[in-house]
C-alpha cells in the first residue's frame, strides 16, 4: 500500500465523477497541476465550511508519486505534494465521513508527458537529429573512393585533406548544436541553421569547391598541397557555375557568342574585376581549343555545341 494523499475540494465535482460511463467506470483527468496533502487536518479543514465539501482519497503506488513540496513552501505544515497536469483520477468507492464527502481514488500519472525543457527543445531536437544524420552521411562520404581519387590527384598521400575536411565539417555541426534550444524557436534562425547544416553536408558529398579552399587554409604548413588545393577548388568553382546555370538558362535558339552570349543569355553580369566573365569565357576557349571568344558561334554547329556544353557538366 502506498501513501495516502488527500485533496479538498468546495466546488461540485463533474458529474462524471458520480456516474458510471459506457465502461463502468467513473472520475476524470486533471488539466493542471494538482496539490495534494498528507495531513488530513489540513485537508477537512480546508472541505469544511459553507457550501458542500469533498475530498479526493488518493493512493499512491511505487510509480505514481507526487513531487513533496515542504521544503520550498511558504506553509511546509501543510505537507503539500503535488502532481503532473494530465493526471487520471478514478474513483473506486465513496463515505461520508465527519460530514465530508469522500471519494476513495485510484491514480494514473501521465510519464508521456513532456517536461518545460523537452517542449522548449522540440525545434533543437529535430536540428540536431538532422545534424547527426548529416555527420553519418559524411562519413561515409569521406571513405569513398571518391576522395581517394581526389588525394591521389592532389598528391596527398596521408589523406590530410580528407582529415581536415572531415574535421572541419564536424566542428560545423557541433556549433550548430551547441546553440541553445531557445535560438530555434525564432524561425529565422531555425532555417538559417538547417539551411548550414545541409550546405555542410553537401558540400563534402559533392566535392564543392568551398569545402576544398577551406581545406588548403588548414594545411598552409604543407606548401605544394595547398596551391594544388586551391588550383583545383578554383576549376570547381568555374564547373558549379556553369552546372548550376547553363542547364536552367541555355537557349538552344539562340548562338553562343562568347562574351555577349555570357552576359545576355546566361544572365551573367561582370563584376568589379570581371574575374567571373573572364572565367567563363576561358573556360569555353579552353574546352574547345577556340582562341577567339566570339567565334564559339561557328564551332561545330550550333546544336553540336549545345550538346558538347551539357555533355561536359554531366
Amino acid at each position: 500500500m502506498g501513501m495516502e494523499m488527500l485533496r479538498s475540494h468546495k466546488s461540485l465535482l463533474p458529474s462524471r465523477f458520480f456516474t458510471k460511463d459506457q465502461f463502468g467506470v467513473r472520475g476524470g483527468v486533471e488539466f493542471v497541476f494538482m496539490s495534494t496533502t498528507t495531513n488530513r487536518a489540513v485537508a477537512f479543514q480546508y472541505a469544511k465550511g459553507k457550501g458542500a465539501g469533498t475530498i479526493l482519497e488518493i493512493q499512491t503506488g511505487m510509480i505514481d508519486r507526487g513531487a513533496e513540496l515542504g521544503w520550498l513552501s511558504l506553509y511546509p505544515h501543510e505537507a503539500e505534494l503535488c502532481f503532473p497536469p494530465l493526471t487520471g483520477l478514478e474513483v473506486v468507492g465513496t463515505r461520508v465521513e465527519d460530514g465530508v464527502l469522500v471519494l476513495a481514488m485510484r491514480l494514473n500519472l501521465n510519464l508521456s508527458t513532456s517536461t518545460i525543457d523537452e517542449v522548449v527543445g522540440k525545434r533543437k531536437k529535430v536540428v540536431v537529429g538532422m545534424c547527426d544524420n548529416i555527420s553519418v552521411e559524411i562519413n561515409k562520404s569521406i571513405k569513398s573512393k571518391k576522395w581517394d581519387t581526389l588525394c591521389s590527384q592532389l598528391n596527398d598521400t596521408d589523406s590530410k585533406v580528407k582529415v581536415v575536411i572531415h574535421k572541419h565539417a564536424e566542428a560545423q555541426l557541433s556549433n550548430i548544436k551547441a546553440r541553445v534550444a531557445e535560438d530555434f524557436n525564432t524561425d529565422k534562425v531555425l532555417l538559417d541553421e538547417m539551411k548550414k547544416a545541409l550546405s555542410v553536408g553537401s558540400g563534402v558529398r559533392l566535392q564543392r569547391a568551398a569545402v576544398l579552399d577551406q581545406a588548403a587554409d588548414d594545411v598552409q604548413d604543407v606548401h605544394d598541397l595547398a596551391e594544388a588545393s586551391r588550383s583545383l577548388a578554383k576549376k570547381w568553382r568555374e564547373d558549379e557555375v556553369l552546372e548550376q546555370e547553363v542547364p536552367l538558362k541555355f537557349k538552344m535558339n539562340v548562338p553562343p557568342c562568347g562574351e555577349l552570349w555570357l552576359r545576355t543569355v546566361l544572365g551573367f553580369q561582370p563584376g568589379a574585376d570581371g574575374e567571373l566573365e573572364v572565367a567563363l569565357v576561358e573556360y569555353y576557349t579552353d574546352k574547345w581549343n577556340v582562341r577567339n571568344p566570339t567565334a564559339l558561334s561557328t564551332h561545330g554547329g550550333h546544336e553540336q555545341l549545345t550538346g558538347q556544353i551539357l555533355a561536359a557538366i554531366d
